[in-house]
């Protein structure tokens, strides 16, 4: 920051002193009065360096006369620095199982990130609103999702190029492998439980094959009828497995079916 001020007769040189607060302290109490300069300045400008953005700084000069006779402090001038956003600091991938939602997805997103500001080492952390809404993220689809973030800045930095946090979303492929239902000739399986993998039934010697079809929990995971969806069914026992492989392809279940064709009964001649 360029302090500049007016030459004043009879001066010899300079004292320049700095104090910060809301208000300028006494200039009557040098006391509460930092001086910048220790050598006599002989220019009617200084450069102050190493302020700290968004703290209010006062600033008055002293003249002083060959004889070493100093004047009263002038009135107290203020500035309060500004400090411009150069860049936002990556942060690391978010890792998250399908199906959560975007409003379960907003409670684990970082509140602040960190920043780089120009002519600054200091890398501060502020606040970010992330904008899911304006984003492509999709629980039920696995995938890499960008979300951005508007920056919370105090109003001492400026964002000039309008920088904004970004965060990469990663949505693992699913883990699961259930089935949410299965049906028997079209009809739902009575007292079906996703996890109740084995399942005892009784039909009578009239049904002579059943076709087996089901929908997985995860709609990215697959399942299989071994042996196929349409079975013919012998009469006494019937053994059907229903395959089930998560979307990562680490988890398998096996869902059993075991049907029961009972005789031919006489009041079905």
């Amino acid at each position: 920051m360029q302090l500049e001020w007016e030459v004043v007769s009879d001066a010899s040189s300079y004292a320049i002193y700095m104090a910060t607060g809301s208000e300028p302290p006494d200039t009557q109490d040098l006391s509460n009065w930092k001086p910048l300069n220790d050598e006599p300045l002989m220019d009617t400008s200084w450069l102050v360096d190493e302020l700290k953005a968004g703290t209010k700084y006062w600033f008055a000069v002293q003249a002083v006369t060959e004889g070493n006779s100093r004047s009263q402090l002038s009135a107290p001038v203020s500035a309060t620095p500004y400090a411009v956003v150069k860049a936002v600091n990556d942060l690391n991938t978010l890792e998250i199982s399908k199906h959560i939602t975007s409003d379960q997805l907003a409670q684990y997103l970082p509140t602040e990130v960190s920043i780089q500001l120009h002519n600054e080492t200091l890398e501060p952390d502020v606040g970010v609103n992330w904008e899911i809404v304006n984003s492509d993220y999709n629980p039920d689809q696995s995938g890499t999702y960008w979300i951005s973030g508007s920056l919370q800045l105090p109003e001492y930095y400026l964002n000039p190029d309008k920088l904004k946090a970004k965060l990469q979303v990663r949505v693992l492929p699913g883990s699961n492998a259930k089935l949410s239902e299965i049906r028997i000739n079209g009809k739902i399986l009575e007292n079906f439980n996703p996890d109740l993998f084995t399942y005892y039934l009784t039909v009578p010697y009239s049904m002579d094959r059943v076709t087996v079809t089901a929908s997985t929990y995860d709609s990215s995971a697959s399942y299989e009828v071994i042996g196929g969806q349409e079975a013919v069914l012998e009469i006494g026992d019937n053994s059907i497995y229903i395959q089930v492989i998560s979307e990562n392809e680490k988890e398998e279940r096996t869902y059993s079916l075991y049907i029961e064709r009972q005789l031919l009964t006489i009041t079905e001649i």
